[in-house]
């Protein structure tokens, strides 16, 4: 929304004076003249050449290269859900319904799972709304988050099975982030699989002592809801977070140990089955440490550690390549690179390199190639790129202005997102390898060619350095 708001007002601003009486905020707000086609996003299945999409009430699947449909994967009337997730062999899916938000990221429904082979559809639970369904390594098995608790639902018993059971409004929530970790990290899911299935690893949030807010809350009735919330301001006393690690065939919990005054541990991941990485940050968020707790060894040690005088954008770039080794984005040479970290050393190898930055990585094939978008040629352009292990660069860039792809699963295709100043946003399909355009989505032809017929303003591009040698776009 802030985007194509953005977008409406630059054409406002564009357009002379002698063509400004033309357009009104009618043509804007009411019959939106200007709003472009937008192409939703793809939910790209495993094969890599199809893509599944949400129609009414069922869930086909189209190919990529041509756009024509493939077949039908789900179709109900029992139900009307609003969205839905595969397990990783896409053999269940989980179907949201009734859904409801909580803050800006956290929400809750009621939740059904589908069994593709038995085509047998049934409610994740009927003891409350849910948040976060997620399947196990087997697809066997849903873990939830509600009423502040964990929960585990066994898809062959049907029986469900509380992990946690201290969660209190106002007190302590389990498996789920609380207000701060929403904003200030932008997570709400607070727990993990172990590969294996075996194991949860999730987040303690104990906000017992942590001072209450109260909000208005306008949802056009009448009168407004008053909501009281744990808030802690500037300097305040923040949750208490610790990280509990729950085995499924002993059924019990050990609590792994993090020292250290007003923290934050905002991400926990699995390196291994026995070794759940943990991500803790001071408050003032310019130090980072990675903590492994190797759960057979009973062992926490720090394994990795950045400090910056001033920031640390946290981020999620973490991909583990071999026992010691793993994928890590930083700033400390003074713009945001891809580089390769070793676990428990100081060794470090500087992938993408340049005064630019990474402004996104989208992920790693099975060749060792990392896709990534970068403000490469200019701060004002955003171009597509892949970079090897080695440390090869190649440019999958399509157009000259702001590109933004999402890739199939395979990284066989991609669709790119083109847009610059004057031209709507085009959806094109191509293929990685041979940056061959495949076929155009959308291409806004219509509101181009509307565009074209105004008396817009000239636009220019220019920089200038400040006094401090600080060189910025205009």
């Amino acid at each position: 929304m802030y985007k194509m708001t953005f977008i409406l007002i630059a054409l406002l601003l564009a357009i002379s004076p002698a063509k400004a009486q033309e357009i009104t905020i009618a043509d804007i707000w009411e019959t939106y003249s200007f709003y472009p086609n937008y192409v939703p996003g793809f939910n790209f299945m495993n094969d890599g050449v199809r893509y599944s999409v949400k129609e009414g009430n069922r869930i086909v699947t189209y190919k990529i290269t041509d756009g024509q449909i493939d077949g039908q994967i789900f179709s109900t009337d029992e139900i009307n859900f609003s969205s839905y997730t595969f397990n990783s062999d896409e053999s269940k899916i989980i179907l949201e319904t009734e859904s409801e938000s909580i803050y800006r990221r956290s929400s809750k429904a009621n939740y059904y799972l589908y069994d593709r082979k038995s085509k047998s559809l049934k409610q994740l639970s009927d003891k409350g709304k849910q948040s976060y369904p997620n399947f196990d390594h087997s697809g066997q098995k849903v873990a939830f988050a509600r009423d502040n608790n964990l929960f585990i639902k066994d898809m062959r018993t049907q029986k469900e099975r509380a992990i946690t059971t201290d969660g209190k409004f106002n007190a302590v929530i389990n498996g789920s982030a609380d207000w701060v970790y929403e904003e200030e990290f932008a997570m709400s899911q607070a727990y993990q699989w172990s590969p294996d299935g075996q194991q949860i690893a999730y987040i303690r949030f104990d906000e017992s002592d942590v001072k209450e807010f109260t909000m208005t809350n306008y949802r056009g009735d009448l009168y407004p809801e008053y909501e009281t919330f744990k808030y802690p301001k500037a300097g305040e006393k923040n949750a208490e977070v610790s990280v509990h690690i729950y085995d499924l065939e002993s059924a019990k919990t050990i609590k792994v140990l993090v020292k250290g005054g007003d923290i934050y541990i905002p991400r926990v991941k699995w390196k291994s089955n026995d070794e759940l990485i943990i991500t803790k940050m001071n408050r003032y968020q310019n130090h980072l440490e990675l903590l492994c707790y190797n759960t057979a060894k009973k062992s926490l040690k720090t394994v990795f550690e950045e400090k910056n005088e001033y920031f640390i954008d946290l981020h999620d770039n973490m991909t583990f390549l071999d026992k010691d080794q793993f994928l890590w984005t930083s700033d400390e040479s003074g713009f945001n690179h891809i580089h390769v970290k070793t676990f428990g050393s100081k060794k470090s190898k500087q992938l993408t390199k340049g005064d630019y930055d990474v402004t996104k990585v989208y992920g790693m094939d099975k060749s060792g190639w990392i896709y990534f978008q970068a403000a490469k040629e200019s701060a004002t352009q955003r171009g597509i790129y892949k970079v090897s292990l080695s440390g090869e660069m190649v440019e999958l860039n399509p157009h000259i202005g702001s590109n933004s792809a999402q890739f199939s699963g395979t990284y066989q295709y991609f669709v790119n997102t083109f847009s610059k100043a004057g031209q709507p946003p085009v959806f094109e399909v191509y293929e990685t390898r041979s940056k061959k355009r495949i076929r155009v989505i959308e291409d806004n032809a219509v509101l181009t060619e509307k565009l074209a017929d105004m008396n817009l303003s000239d636009q220019g591009f220019f920089d200038f350095t400040t006094p401090e040698g600080t060189r910025l776009e205009g």
